[in-house]
């Protein structure tokens, strides 16, 4: 999306935003709008802070009701887990909800021993949404409803069908015709039946939306994106957690991160179990390259080609980043023999 069409489109946003929070404040006078509002307040919707009887809240308003559904669903469906906010109320199109406490992860620097510990609450944590049972709500939804990217129920199909894409992806940006990338979408296709037969679980795709307070992890946010996945497809984002770019202050430690997982699951993971958990962190990659399921690798489709190739070196160091926490814990050599690129 251009600027100027972008700035336009945020703007309605906000105006939106603006006319579905007023009339619920104006029914409920324990709420408020604060005065002062943060530089960043989301790319797919619109958050708003205030305070309820003196407690902060957030407004998030969603420009499509799927997104509202889906996040609404997962924050109802996860409540048990005590690890993301309250929802306080949910007209449509609006999820008000209890404000978490602390920052962004790696915002801060902290000691190894911190760390450690923080790793080992987060991999808890993560264990408690993959083991939620997501059953349908009261009116039927579920993720499997979830429309804004290609996904659907079959999951086998699913991952075959966005490594095809990626290899159209691949003969048209230059960056991704490395050996590499060919071994990587070689590896989740043929993986793809032994990731997905056992049931699905639900997964934070976007999990580095959390807040920490020091050393101590507060909860998750921003669920629109969660849905239905393979039971690898939790850790594999995780992976991401602990190879993280310069600017963060610190990675969580994988060691660590796997006790509160395995404490949390009640199970020990093995080596081949490592080999799928980075064949679904590549994955996360995977479907991003090919912008979400939506290009094919149509050199025609220029804005697709333009957004894929400028955010292919991006993907391709997070997926070598990847590869090198779990080469510690598995021998890859039989899925990526040219280690060297």
């Amino acid at each position: 999306m251009a600027n100027d069409a972008y700035t336009e489109w945020r703007q309605d946003l906000e105006r939106r935003a603006n006319a579905a929070i007023g009339p619920f404040i104006a029914d409920n006078p324990a709420y408020t709008v604060d005065a002062t509002q943060p530089d960043y307040r989301g790319g797919t919707n619109i958050a708003t802070f205030g305070t309820r009887d003196g407690e902060p809240v957030v407004y998030k308003y969603f420009g499509g009701r799927e997104r509202w559904r889906n996040e609404l669903y997962c924050l109802q469906m996860l409540r048990s887990t005590g690890h993301v906010p309250e929802v306080l109320a949910s007209p449509e199109h609006l999820i008000v909800m209890a404000r978490l406490r602390g920052g962004a992860l790696g915002a801060e620097a902290l000691e190894a021993e911190d760390v450690s510990r923080l790793s080992r609450q987060v991999g808890h944590a993560l264990a408690a949404i993959s083991m939620t049972e997501a059953t349908p709500a009261a009116d039927g939804y579920s993720p499997r409803d979830f429309a804004c990217i290609s996904w659907g129920g079959d999951l086998r199909a699913v991952v075959e069908r966005y490594v095809r894409l990626c290899r159209g992806v691949q003969e048209a940006v230059p960056a991704y015709q490395t050996p590499f990338f060919t071994e990587s979408l070689d590896l989740v296709q043929g993986r793809a039946q032994m990731l997905t037969e056992g049931p699905p679980a639900l997964f934070h795709d976007d999990v580095w939306n959390m807040a920490v307070d020091g050393d101590t992890f507060v909860g998750f946010f921003d669920l629109e994106m969660c849905r239905y996945g393979p039971q690898h497809a939790q850790l594999g984002c995780a992976l991401s957690l602990c190879s993280p770019a310069e600017w963060h202050h610190y990675a969580l430690d994988w060691s660590s991160c796997l006790d509160g997982y395995g404490d949390g699951a009640g199970c020990e993971l093995t080596e081949d179990d490592h080999v799928s958990i980075l064949a679904m962190g590549h994955f996360y990659h995977h479907i991003r390259a090919c912008r979400w399921g939506q290009w094919d690798g149509d050199p025609a489709e220029t804005a697709h080609m333009g957004a894929s190739a400028a955010a292919a070196e991006h993907h391709l160091d997070a997926m070598r980043r990847m590869r090198a926490v779990v080469e510690e814990w598995a021998d890859l050599r039989p899925w990526f023999p040219s280690r060297a690129t």
